[in-house]
């Protein structure tokens, strides 16, 4: 019987750190315009 690494769950996660720097950069540039435009929605609705 093999044994699972306890560290399992954290190898898999490591491999987000793999991911080159501009894929980030452009992933928070992402999540920010969508961010900007639902609060610009939201203003609009608003009497």
């Amino acid at each position: 019987m093999e044994s699972k690494s306890p560290c399992a769950r954290s190898c898999r996660m490591n491999g987000l750190s793999d991911l080159p720097p501009s894929f980030w950069l452009l992933f928070a540039c992402a999540v920010a315009i969508a961010v900007l435009r639902e609060l610009r929605r939201e203003r609009r609705e608003d009497p």
